[in-house]
């Protein structure tokens, strides 16, 4: 626990001796918040008319006012920051179902340049047989019509 510190300040024109696990420096803060509120009171025409304890109880009722619109302004900005943490978490998930699904698609993609790789290993070796096979039914083709012209008994001019 901090020690206390003793800190004198003004408050409304009279000298206080304030003591607080505080710093000096938000003591002498909290002291200029009092000072400036009560002088925003007296700048009402009202507010002279009132008796002190009127005064006193006003000043209460603005600064009660601050309190609760700080705290408000507070609640609300950790709302935004959870609605942001979740959006946040939101994007993070996303992006690691994009790179799983980007992960995969080039995994299939790399599947697909081997099957397409092979498949043309394949067309290049079916197009040499066809080629093999159209020479050798040529060969044979012309073979054949060779031997209808030179077939016995006929002569090759009829």
């Amino acid at each position: 626990m901090a020690q206390k510190k003793d800190v004198q300040v003004i408050i409304d024109d009279k000298v206080i001796t304030l003591s607080a696990d505080e710093s000096v420096e938000y003591m002498q803060k909290v002291a200029l918040y009092i000072n400036n509120k009560k002088q925003e009171c007296r700048m009402s025409d009202q507010y002279h008319r009132l008796p002190s304890d009127y005064q006193s109880l006003l000043l209460s009722l603005n600064i009660a006012d601050d309190y609760f619109k700080a705290k408000e302004k507070v609640d609300q900005l950790q709302a935004d920051i959870q609605k942001l943490e979740k959006s946040n978490y939101d994007i993070q998930h996303d992006q690691i179902e994009m790179k799983i699904k980007y992960e995969s698609s080039q995994k299939m993609l790399e599947d697909y340049k081997e099957q397409l790789s092979s498949t043309q290993k394949r067309l290049l070796e079916l197009e040499a047989e066809n080629a093999v096979a159209k020479s050798v039914a040529k060969g044979t083709s012309k073979g054949t019509s060779k031997l209808k012209t030179a077939a016995p008994g006929k002569s090759a001019d009829s």
